[in-house]
């Protein structure tokens, strides 16, 4: 049984980002909220699904088209 690297990269992109939201440095609107720290988590689970394509759901995510 082979071990699956989503839920370990969405539980660091979430620790990252909560660590990150505690910098002083940042602005306020350089913050990523709970809702986008969820969304992308959300798609970094499904990273080992032989059919997903993370870098095309991050595009579609984040509104950058090809």
């Amino acid at each position: 049984m082979s071990q699956q690297i989503g839920p370990f990269l969405a539980r660091r992109f979430r620790e990252i980002c909560k660590e990150s939201n505690k910098s002083k440095r940042l602005a306020e609107h350089n913050k990523i909220s709970d809702e986008e720290i969820t969304a992308i988590e959300q798609l970094l689970k499904k990273v080992d699904k032989r059919d997903f394509d993370l870098e095309s759901a991050l595009k579609k995510f984040l509104g950058a088209a090809d």
